[in-house]
């Protein structure tokens, strides 16, 4: 991708989330019905649906997650019990706390 492509994809992720509108096909996914393998086929039940994102909507989330979490992390803003989703703390130490 080289530098020039790297500060052009940088650049669009920035007015992606300053403008907090991302492109509209960075909006949408390929949702696909998956059998689970048991049980009656005609029934819906019987699957889970699969979403396949665009690449650039998935990297779009990962920099949106990081960013958010820095924040949060940086700002102090996760409760003391919040353990789930964070770097670095188990969900198990909560469990040892109740």
């Amino acid at each position: 991708m080289g530098p020039e492509g790297t500060a052009c994809l940088a650049e669009l992720l920035n007015v992606s989330a300053i403008d907090q509108l991302p492109p509209t096909s960075w909006r949408t996914s390929k949702v696909t019905p998956l059998y689970k393998g048991k049980g009656d086929m005609t029934l819906p039940d019987n699957y889970r649906s699969i979403a396949v994102a665009p690449p650039f909507s998935k990297l779009f989330m990962a920099v949106m997650n990081r960013r958010l979490t820095d924040h949060a992390k940086a700002d102090n803003l996760h409760a003391p019990t919040q353990a789930g989703f964070r770097e670095y703390h188990s969900t198990i130490e909560q469990a040892l706390i109740l």
